[in-house]
């Protein structure tokens, strides 16, 4: 029997506060969560309620020093902190001054590989992804890592020294993700950079898997935040007068309008220009509500631009911006042509949160 006061029984009774009750693999892995300080592996098809079990964990988790962060504002946050540190490490070689060796200075015998001096001289290094990785997660004791999911062998190198980092000092974490830990980074060619990583998870995380058949995004009722966006066929009367340009690190992107509160942006200046999650966050946190122009059938678009679409609707879900997406195409045909297609399904899911309601725009 659970304590009135236990961290389970206030996920649940947050859940009745919401208007539902967890279902039997759901409170399953609460009590998992619950019941013990391991980190956890929470993977399962989209719509399942794994981000809304780890929002609440996160919620209720007897700690001050923790953090919740998703995959792409991550990625990016550290990606800075390791330009920066790399930065730093340059400007002190820089500014090192250039001795010339003495004529009697001792010889050096280099050592070999995996001798006492080699792991010594390793270890006294500059490790700038390290050094990084210290600045971003910091005293954390608990680390909730949303959408945890591995397509770019560079990005499987530094999940990779993430959970290294974790385990070393002890740090809990809980990750969600649609991809079982083998599947990550699924390309053949470069699966194995990310199988360091997949046997950490394997040793040192609880693998929990949500699988139930009921995706519970397409029985929600929301209707606020992305979900109180749209998918209109028709395009709109007027656009708003905005500025068309927005920079973004020093550069320059063209969009159709962008004042205080709304980005107005067509598909291709989204997603078939050269735009990664970068700019998705900056813009995401900018401007409060979205109308994205010209969305073609998924069909219509080579598998890059697929893939920063699948990217830009990831942040807004997770910044949670209202959007309205315009297209001739509707959103049951482009989630049929989408759902052919491998690694979609969260996309789908996502969208479906739209409903193809109806909005007024201006």
């Amino acid at each position: 029997m659970r304590a009135p006061d236990s961290l389970a029984a206030k996920i649940h009774a947050d859940a009745r506060s919401a208007g539902f009750r967890l279902d039997e693999r759901q409170a399953a892995v609460v009590d998992a969560l619950a019941s013990s300080d391991e980190s956890v592996y929470l993977s399962g098809p989209a719509g399942r309620g794994k981000t809304w079990i780890a929002d609440a964990f996160f919620r209720h988790a007897p700690t001050v020093r923790k953090r919740r962060v998703h995959f792409h504002a991550f990625l990016d946050e550290l990606h800075r902190a390791v330009f920066a540190r790399q930065e730093a490490l340059r400007e002190r070689r820089l500014a090192e001054p250039l001795e010339a060796p003495s004529a009697s200075a001792p010889v050096t015998i280099t050592a070999g590989p995996g001798s006492d001096e080699d792991v010594l001289e390793r270890a006294a290094a500059p490790d700038p992804v390290g050094e990084a990785l210290a600045d971003v997660v910091g005293d954390t004791e608990l680390l909730v890592f949303d959408e945890f999911h591995v397509i770019d062998p560079g990005d499987a190198t530094l999940l990779t020294r993430l959970l290294e980092h974790a385990v070393a000092r002890g740090i809990r974490v809980v990750a969600t993700s649609n991809d079982a830990p083998g599947d990550l980074l699924p390309d053949p060619v470069w699966h194995r950079v990310i199988e360091p990583g997949i046997r950490l998870i394997a040793e040192t995380m609880r693998h929990e898997v949500l699988d139930g058949g009921v995706d519970y995004r397409e029985t929600s009722s929301a209707t606020a935040g992305f979900a109180g966006g749209s998918w209109l066929a028709e395009a709109p009367c007027a656009v708003p007068d905005g500025f068309p340009f927005l920079t973004v690190r020093d550069r320059l992107f063209q969009v159709v309008s962008a004042t205080d509160g709304e980005l107005w942006i067509t598909f291709e200046q989204l997603c078939v220009e050269p735009t990664a999650a970068i700019e998705f966050l900056d813009w995401a946190r900018r401007f409060p509500r979205w109308v994205v122009l010209g969305v073609p059938g998924f069909d219509e678009v080579p598998p890059p631009a697929r893939q920063r679409f699948v990217t830009a609707v990831d942040v807004l879900v997770d910044v949670d911006v209202p959007t309205i997406f315009v297209s001739d195409v509707s959103l049951d045909d482009f989630c049929e042509a989408a759902l052919a297609h491998a690694g979609t399904s969260r996309l789908v899911s996502r969208l479906r949160l739209l409903g193809g309601r109806s909005a007024a725009l201006g």
